[in-house]
C-alpha cells in the first residue's frame, strides 16, 4: 500500500485527509475537540508509507501527558496497519527531554532548591514585610514564575537594563514608583543569584532549551511534528524550526492557557510560511454548546482570524443537546456552591473548573463551610521548600 491509498481508505473526515496529504510544511488550526492527536498519528504513519524512516521524524510536545497520548495513538495505528519498522527508532519527546538528550552531563536542579534561594534572599535582606508562610506560599512562587517567564524568551539578568526599565515604571495600584523601583533592584539581584546558584548545582528546565539553542551542531530531521503550538514558548518554537527540514504544527490560539510560562500565540507567526488548514468538525460537544461558545467568543474578540477559524465549527454528526446554563452572580463562590448543592441533591457528580488556583481555593473554603465533601487537583507550594 502506498501513502495515498492509506489516506484514502482511512476513517477520517475530508478536512483531516487534506491536511495530512500536504507534502509541504503545514500549520493546522485545531478547534476544540476536533481530533488533533489523531491527525498527528495519521500524519506520522503517512510519512512512513512515503518511505520516511522513523529516525528522520521527530515528534515534540509540551507536556509528558501529551507525549504519552501521541505515542499511544501512533503505536496503535502502526499495529493496526501492520507497518514493519524498528519501534525503538520512534522519537516522541517533550521539548525539554529532547534538549536534555542532546546536552552532555546536565543535572536538573530541584525547583524547591531554587525557591529556597529566593526565599533566603527575601529573609536576609528584609525585602517584604510578610510572614514566612506567606512568602513561601505566595511571593516566592510568583518571583520564580517571573524568572522562568523572562528566561522562556531567552532573557537573562545580564540583558536587563535597570535604568531603561525604571524609566517605564509608574505608580501601580497601591505601590508608589519608588517602591517598585526598589523591588526591581532586588528582583534583578535575586535573578542573578538564582543563575549563579545553578551554575554550581545544575540546570533548570529553561536552561535546557537555552543551552540546546546555543549548540553549534544540532540534529536535523526530515520532518518535525509539533503538538499544542499555543502552549509552546519562544525558545521551543525556534527549536522546532531549527531541527526540521519540514514540519507539521498543530494548535489553536483560542485555547492558550500557559502564557504565564511563556507560551505565546505570537509563535503562530513564526510558522507563517506554512500551508494552513482548519479543523472544524468537533467530536466532543453538542451543537448547542458549540454555538453558544462560538457566539460568546466571537463577541469578545477583535481578531478576525479567530472568528474565521470558528465559522464552521460544528458537531461531526450534528448532535443536539441541552443549551448551556449561564449564571451571572456578584459572589461566584456562593453561586457555584449553591449550584453544586442543587446538583448533588439530584445524585449527580460535579466537576468544577476555574481560571486560577486561587478561585478553586475560595470555592474549597466555601464547600468546607457548607460541609460538602470534595477532592481537589490544584497544586500548592511544596513543603520541601519550607523544610
Amino acid at each position: 500500500m502506498n501513502a495515498k491509498e492509506f489516506i484514502e481508505k482511512a476513517d477520517l473526515n475530508q478536512e483531516k485527509k487534506e491536511a495530512i496529504k500536504c507534502d509541504d510544511s503545514t500549520i493546522v488550526i485545531a478547534n476544540p475537540g476536533t481530533g488533533k492527536t489523531l491527525l498527528l498519528a495519521y500524519k506520522y504513519v503517512y510519512l512512513l508509507y512515503q518511505g520516511v524512516e522513523p529516525k528522520d521524524i521527530l515528534c515534540l510536545t509540551f507536556t509528558e501527558k501529551a507525549c504519552q497520548e501521541m505515542q499511544e495513538r501512533i503505536l496503535k495505528l502502526i499495529e493496526k496497519e501492520k507497518v514493519k519498522i524498528d519501534i525503538s527508532q520512534i522519537n516522541i519527546q517533550t521539548f525539554h527531554a529532547f534538549s536534555l538528550d542532546n546536552l552532555e552531563d546536565s543535572d536538573i536542579i530541584s525547583s524547591n532548591l531554587l525557591r529556597y534561594e529566593i526565599y533566603s534572599y527575601l529573609i536576609k535582606n528584609e525585602v517584604l514585610n510578610y510572614s514566612e508562610n506567606y512568602l513561601l506560599d505566595k511571593i516566592v512562587p510568583k518571583i520564580e514564575n517571573s524568572i522562568r517567564y523572562l528566561k522562556s524568551f531567552g532573557i537573562t539578568p545580564d540583558k536587563l537594563e535597570i535604568d531603561k526599565i525604571k524609566s517605564k515604571i509608574t505608580k501601580f495600584k497601591n505601590f508608589e514608583k519608588e517602591e517598585l523601583e526598589k523591588y526591581l533592584e532586588h528582583f534583578v539581584k535575586i535573578f542573578d543569584l538564582y543563575e549563579k546558584y545553578k551554575e554550581k548545582k545544575g540546570l533548570d528546565y529553561t536552561d535546557l532549551l537555552i543551552n540546546f539553542s546555543k549548540l553549534k551542531t544540532k540534529p536535523l530531521f526530515k520532518w518535525v511534528l509539533v503538538d499544542e503550538l499555543q502552549d509552546v514558548n519562544d525558545l521551543e518554537a525556534d527549536i522546532a524550526l531549527l531541527v526540521g527540514e519540514k514540519y507539521l504544527v498543530v494548535g489553536d490560539k483560542k485555547q492558550a492557557i500557559f502564557g504565564f510560562q511563556g507560551g505565546s500565540i505570537g509563535n503562530f507567526n513564526k510558522f507563517n510560511n506554512a500551508k494552513e488548514f482548519i479543523l472544524s468538525n468537533n467530536f466532543r460537544s453538542t451543537d448547542d454548546i458549540l454555538d453558544y461558545a462560538k457566539a460568546l467568543y466571537s463577541s469578545r474578540t477583535k481578531e478576525e482570524s479567530n472568528i474565521r477559524e470558528l465559522k464552521n465549527l460544528k458537531n461531526e454528526k450534528g448532535i443536539k443537546g441541552k443549551k448551556p446554563t449561564v449564571v451571572l452572580a456578584k459572589d461566584y463562590r456562593s453561586a457555584v456552591c449553591n449550584y453544586i448543592k442543587e446538583l448533588e441533591a439530584q445524585g449527580k457528580e460535579i466537576a468544577v473548573i476555574a481560571r486560577t488556583n486561587g478561585k478553586l481555593v475560595d470555592i474549597s473554603k466555601q464547600l468546607d463551610t457548607l460541609g460538602i465533601s470534595y477532592s481537589s487537583t490544584y497544586l500548592t507550594s511544596s513543603d520541601e521548600a519550607r523544610n
